[in-house]
């Protein structure tokens, strides 16, 4: 039997050890049935976990608090690529708060772009289309109804923004959290949808085209984002003459259905 748990994003850019182990005390109702099961095997697929030592700040964690038989961490792109192509082979991408992408040999991850962030990359991400919306609105570049919007929305002053960009932790948060007024206010503003079209562009041109093998290249994306813009990234994938993706919000289906198999 499998079950499946959601919890509080860890992410060992940001937490400590000590940190994932608090967040575990609150999560607390949730694990609770699974804390002395000597049985378990449990998967954990999370982000920030491309290199072996951010693993082990993980697993350090989770041995602390799970009993299981096994424990195994990876980054959430495989277990994105695990749910999208179960054993196929194709390109699976992360577009959420950040964005990621790789190739899958239907076994493991074979190549993958380097990951600079939301400053420098993450285009298409929740963090990058946020901050690319704060330049248009502090800059003047959105029409007076999203602005009229966004100020009865948030009543924020630039002081304070330019205070959660520039001295406060996780600005890449702060960013990302102005994506649903995005969503809601795209269709009525051609500045914010001119930079919806050219961000997806840029995620097709970088996280998608440098491992296309052939035009009919099995391509799956999974991430709100992706979920909320789908029509923005299939226009972008027609400018760049490629097959329309499978876009789904969630792998997590896909991922029991492979453990499933696996597990028979």
């Amino acid at each position: 039997m499998i079950f499946t748990l959601t919890s509080s994003g860890y992410n060992p850019f940001f937490w400590s050890e000590q940190d994932l182990l608090t967040s575990f005390i609150q999560d607390e109702e949730q694990i609770a049935p699974f804390i002395k099961n000597s049985d378990l095997q449990l998967f954990f697929y999370g982000a920030g976990l491309g290199s072996e030592e951010n693993k082990e700040i993980i697993l350090s964690a989770l041995k602390k608090v799970f009993y299981a038989k096994s424990i195994f961490v990876e980054d959430d792109l495989f277990g994105a690529a695990r749910g999208l192509l179960q054993s196929h082979r194709g390109i699976a991408c992360i577009l959420g708060t950040g964005a990621n992408s790789g190739y899958y040999t239907g076994k493991k991850l074979a190549n993958r772009p380097v990951s600079l962030g939301y400053l420098l990359s993450d285009f298409g991400s929740g963090a990058t289309i946020g901050l690319a919306f704060l330049k248009l609105l502090l800059t003047n570049k959105l029409n007076i109804t999203t602005v009229d919007s966004f100020i009865e929305e948030f009543d924020y002053s630039t002081e304070y923004i330019l205070k959660r960009l520039y001295k406060e932790e996780r600005p890449n948060a702060f960013c990302a959290s102005f994506a649903p007024f995005i969503i809601k206010s795209f269709s009525l503003d051609d500045a914010i949808k001119q930079m919806l079209e050219e961000q997806m562009s840029l995620f097709v041109d970088y996280y998608v085209l440098p491992f296309v093998r052939s035009k009919k290249e099995l391509i799956c994306i999974t991430g709100s984002i992706a979920h909320h813009f789908n029509d923005f990234i299939e226009e972008a994938f027609k400018k760049f003459e490629l097959q329309a993706p499978t876009i789904v919000k969630s792998p997590s289906q896909g991922l029991i259905d492979y453990h499933m198999e696996k597990n028979n």
